[in-house]
């Protein structure tokens, strides 16, 4: 029993174990190398919107007290002051930054917080003066502005004390009016004399104040108005352009890091070889002092000599497997002049030159030491060669049986970078396998159903649908493509059963229905990983959205008829109304 080969079923569930948990594992890297990816694109996306609304976008209201100083050398028997109020205001965030940007309009209003005391309320009109100035002191605008207090009667005065006395009583609450002066409507700055500060002046001697402060407003248009009346949407919006193209960049990166370009060059090789010229030089006499010329003998001992020349090497002239298969006719060429002058010049006679079997074995023998020569191989130098990559694993194709709307595996293999691995197909002469069905979606309340399933180990043309409800005849949906996996049941009654199937198809055939599918869907034996399954609709609930519907339109109808009984109809059905008995005191 120890010794007894694994069935092969058991062989079978560990190899695709061990497969599914490489997938496992390499969909789980890939995962976290993309959701870190796409983390840190959304990161800097932010950080690119946050800086560009941060430099591009102004404040949008400055509030700087007001503190006013006047002259005390005067008589101070009088009520009045020496001197205007005059207060000189910084228009300079921490004496460095500016506070106005160049060509935005900015409202400028001068809030003063009086207390309605005697003296405020016999004062009348009084104007304010603001004076802009840039570097050096030099004044740059001016403008002036009449206000006074709000007029209450004695008689209002008198009742509003009344009524808030309690708050007045326990300091929540003062008798103090606050004044907006608008200074300037429509203040702009100018880039080449900017504002550096203002100061503020109040015509009245007698005016009582608790407190001022400068308010400054910029009223923004185009795009800043955008971006401060609607900033969630300006900011999706600047962030998934943001994130967009940082990703188009990327995904460019990528594709010039995995494959060398976005459109790959074709590799260049170039393949150099240095020929031997002392070994020439050396081999060139030893085989032309065996010839001799002017004989016939000698001609049958050149070609024994060019015979054996041959045969020693393993190489021919005819022969293109020997080193000389990786010349190019180029090189070939450039060999033969300097083979030629390498060779040793042999003592000819008028006879054996005029000879014309002696020019023809000299010729023959001239070629052969051509083709013999051998590629250098010097002490201080190596033979340069090209570098051979090591092929690539065979990896399994990005194809998936149960995805929707999957390519061809074919197509894959030629689109690819690189070789991959197809599953393998049965026979185009066969009928395809039966498809697997897949989950079945049910969306009762448009009595509707989606269907999916997986394509078999076949070669498939079209799917179709067979959908049997009871013992009708099944109903057959139209030819879908090949690359489907998935389609839409459109029609189904609530509360009803079915049994759908589904049919692949190719140029020999059909795959195989079970004959009982559509006799009866409670009864008959479909397999679970099988093309048919039983489809159940479930009927209508009463949802909670028509159930409020009706309980809120319940007590609108009542709560109208409680007031039409109030206002209307009591005192005709004689129920008169309570009257409150009026004492005399």
């Amino acid at each position: 029993m120890v010794n007894d080969p694994p069935v092969p079923a058991l062989l079978w569930a560990q190899e695709v174990g061990h497969v599914l948990a490489g997938r496992a594992r390499r969909l789980l890297l890939q995962f976290g190398v993309l959701f870190c990816t796409i983390l840190l694109l959304l990161w800097v996306s932010v950080f690119l919107y946050g800086s560009f609304y941060y430099s591009y976008m102004p404040t949008v209201s400055h509030l700087s007290p007001v503190h006013f100083y006047y002259r005390t050398d005067c008589d101070s028997s009088t009520t009045s002051l020496c001197s205007f109020p005059v207060a000189n205001v910084s228009l300079a965030k921490s004496g460095r930054d500016r506070v106005l940007m160049y060509g935005q309009p900015y409202r400028v209003t001068l809030e003063l917080e009086l207390p309605e005391s005697p003296v405020n309320q016999d004062l009348g009109m009084f104007l304010v003066t603001i004076s802009c100035y840039t570097r050096g002191g030099r004044i740059i605008s001016t403008s002036s502005r009449s206000v006074m207090l709000h007029y209450r009667s004695d008689l209002l005065q008198m009742l509003d004390t009344l009524v808030f006395s309690s708050l007045l009583l326990f300091g929540f609450a003062e008798q103090k009016q606050l004044l907006e002066v608008e200074l300037y409507a429509d203040y702009r700055e100018n880039s080449y004399v900017p504002t550096t500060g203002a100061i503020i002046e109040i015509h009245s001697k007698r005016i009582q104040m608790y407190g001022a402060y400068l308010r400054i407003h910029a009223h923004f248009t185009g795009l800043r108005y955008l971006l401060y009346n609607f900033p969630m949407t300006c900011a999706f919006i600047g962030v998934a352009s943001n994130f967009t193209f940082l990703s188009v960049i990327v995904l460019f990166s990528y594709m010039q890091w995995v494959w060398g370009g976005i459109w790959p060059r074709h590799r260049f090789s170039l393949q150099v070889n240095i020929r031997k010229r002392d070994g020439s030089r050396k081999e060139a006499p030893r085989k032309i002092s065996t010839r001799q010329p002017g004989s016939e003998g000698s001609e049958g001992q050149e070609s024994s000599t060019q015979q054996s020349d041959i045969t020693e090497d393993g190489e021919s002239p005819e022969d293109p497997s020997g080193p000389e298969s990786h010349l190019s006719e180029e090189e070939k060429t450039d060999q033969q002049p300097l083979s030629g002058e390498e060779e040793l010049e042999p003592e000819a006679s008028d006879d054996s030159m005029l000879g014309s079997p002696c020019l023809l074995g000299l010729l023959a023998l001239t070629f052969s030491l051509v083709l013999k020569a051998q590629p250098l191989a010097p002490q201080g130098f190596e033979e340069e060669e090209e570098t051979v990559w090591p092929p690539l694993p065979a990896v399994p194709c990005d194809y998936d049986r149960c995805r929707h709307l999957q390519v061809p595996c074919r197509e894959l293999q030629k689109a690819g970078p690189a070789s991959c691995l197809c599953p393998g197909l049965s026979s185009p002469a066969q009928p395809p396998d039966p498809p697997r069905l897949g989950e079945v979606r049910i969306v009762a309340e448009e009595g509707r159903a989606v269907v999916h399933w997986c394509a078999p180990s076949s070669p498939v043309h079209d799917y179709w649908l067979l959908l049997w409800e009871g013992k009708e005849p099944p109903q057959k949906g139209p030819p879908l493509n090949a690359t489907v996996r998935r389609a839409e049941l459109t029609g189904l009654k609530p509360g009803g059963a079915y049994v759908v199937c589904v049919v692949a198809a190719n140029e020999a055939g059909e795959s195989l229905v079970p004959e009982e599918g559509g006799e009866d869907p409670e009864g008959a034996g479909l397999s679970a990983f099988g093309p048919c399954g039983r489809l159940t609709v479930p009927p209508r609930p009463l949802t909670l959205v028509y159930a409020a519907v009706g309980v809120g339109t319940a007590l609108a109808v009542l709560s109208c008829s409680a007031l039409v009984w109030h206002f209307c109809l009591r005192d005709r059905w004689g129920c008169p109304r309570r009257h409150r008995a009026a004492g005399v005191l």
